[in-house]
């Protein structure tokens, strides 16, 4: 009877010991922080988020938000960094509202590294409300940037 109680406890003490140290291993591989930067303005804010990683000591992220005097977002834009270019923008969202103050059509683009530009194909998202501002469906399509219309869903 003392042997299983001794058993018991070794278990019990085994299983204590693995919890406390998955949970410290958690907490130091957590290293990646956001630092954030607000400019306010009459026409309206700029919001930037710069993810971190303190292990390595190197950037990982950044999303860079434009907002209206209103609060609504006009554009987010996202960028990679890289150690010998710097911040490399990878894709950007272009927000158009309505009188009623709801998303219009959002547009998507990628940025393409070999032109060193916006990409010429984008996509966008066309939302219809009904009478009383319901959101009533979101039309996807794809579209070239010189005119030529690619998919729809």
């Amino acid at each position: 009877m003392n042997k299983k109680i001794q058993v018991m406890k070794t278990i019990i003490l085994s299983a204590v010991a693995t919890i406390l140290f998955s949970i410290v291993n958690l907490s130091a591989a957590n290293t990646q922080k956001v630092y954030s930067n607000i400019e306010k303005t009459e026409i309206g804010c700029v919001k930037e988020f710069i993810t971190y990683d303190e292990a390595i000591s190197k950037a990982i992220s950044k999303s860079v938000y434009h907002y209206d005097a209103n609060g609504n977002m006009q554009k987010k834009v996202s960028y990679v960094w890289d150690s010998k270019t710097g911040w490399e923008a990878v894709n950007k969202y272009d927000y158009v509202y309505n009188n009623s103050g709801n998303v219009d059509y959002l547009t998507y683009t990628e940025w393409d590294n070999n032109m060193s530009s916006w990409s010429s194909k984008i996509e966008q998202f066309i939302h219809v409300y009904d009478n009383q501002g319901g959101l009533l469906v979101v039309k996807h399509i794809k579209i070239d940037n010189n005119g030529e219309f690619m998919a729809q869903k």
